[in-house]
C-alpha cells in the first residue's frame, strides 16, 4: 500500500496477460474508494485520465481487463 496525501491506497497488481486476446488483466486488494488512472505517453508531467472499465470483483480482490493494442501507457490508483 502507498500513502496518497494520508490516504492510504492499495498496490496496483499486473497480474496476468490473457493469451486469447492480448488483453492485460491489473488487480488491487479491495478495500475502498480508489480509481484507476492512466497516463501516457510515459513522460514526466503527462495527465493521469480515469479509466471507464468494469471492475470485477473475484476473491476481495478488483480486477479490470484492459485491451493491451495502442501505446503504452502507465497505470495507478487514486483515492477520490
Amino acid at each position: 500500500m502507498s500513502d496518497d496525501g494520508g490516504k492510504i491506497v492499495p498496490e496496483l497488481l499486473l497480474d496476468q496477460l490473457d493469451a486469447a486476446t492480448g488483453d492485460v488483466l491489473l488487480s488491487w486488494r479491495t478495500s475502498g474508494p480508489v480509481v484507476l488512472q492512466q497516463s501516457f505517453p510515459l513522460r514526466t508531467g503527462a495527465a493521469w485520465t480515469a479509466i471507464d472499465a468494469p471492475v470485477d470483483v473475484v476473491d476481495r480482490q478488483s480486477v479490470v481487463r484492459i485491451p493491451s493494442a495502442g501505446d503504452a501507457r502507465l497505470f495507478r490508483l487514486q483515492s477520490p
